[in-house]
């Protein structure tokens, strides 16, 4: 799966405070208009460098909500490895359209 072909840039916009300690974030969107916002661990001491946190969105139009995704779990995820972090992202990308 090309991951970056669904990478859009609402970091601009971004208020959370993810980029401190020299974090990965991005936000993903798929044609079925669910997303998500994957950020990796600060690295900073006391954190494991390699794990992430998935949070799953809904998009309507150019807005979006975190939301739980039906069969996803959580609103958000932490995974050990960016090969779960891709895991989920092909899972969420190959869900049917929302109604």
């Amino acid at each position: 799966m090309d991951i970056e072909q669904f990478e859009i840039d609402l970091n601009a916009k971004c208020v959370c405070g993810c980029m401190d300690g020299g974090r990965f974030h991005k936000i993903y969107r798929f044609d079925n208009d669910y997303g998500a916002s994957v950020v990796g661990n600060p690295r900073i001491e006391g954190f494991d460098s390699d794990g992430y946190q998935v949070m799953f969105l809904r998009f309507e139009g150019d807005e979006y909500s975190v939301e739980e995704v039906p069969g996803m779990g959580p609103k958000v995820v932490s995974v050990e490895s960016w090969t779960k972090a891709l895991h989920l992202l092909k899972e969420l990308s190959e869900l049917d359209e929302q109604t």
